[in-house]
């Protein structure tokens, strides 16, 4: 397992990787990624990192952008990540809407966890 962790301006990724042998050649080890998550907190966030990290971790199963600054966009959700199941949104995308929330949902069917506090556009009756 990996683990990096920052300070007060806070970054965790944790990866569980699964190593075993190959059948086909007993001297080489496989690895798989099973579990990726991400926590990035009070960072600077642009939709071109978000652009970045959602192509290189096409596995990540849990997102949490808590308190982060920046120029996000709806396209920075704009991405197929099948194994997403949790994803916190809390105090980063004051911008979104009910129509937000269709897109979003759209390209993250799987989810089963969805935190989106300080989204005070949204509107529970429409």
């Amino acid at each position: 397992m990996l683990y990096f962790s920052g300070d007060a301006s806070s970054v965790r990724v944790i990866l569980v990787v699964m190593s075993h042998r190959s059948p086909l050649s007993p001297g080489l080890s496989l690895i798989q990624i099973k579990y990726v998550e991400l926590l990035l907190s009070l960072q600077v966030i642009t939709d071109s990192i978000m652009d970045r990290m959602m192509t290189s971790l096409k596995q990540l199963r849990a997102l949490s952008l808590c308190y982060c600054l920046g120029d996000m966009s709806i396209s920075s959700f704009k991405f197929s990540l099948p194994n997403l199941r949790k994803l916190r949104l809390e105090r980063v995308t004051p911008w979104m809407t009910n129509d937000d929330l269709v897109i979003l949902t759209q390209h993250f069917a799987n989810l089963v966890e969805l935190s989106l506090l300080g989204c005070t556009l949204l509107n529970a009756g429409q």
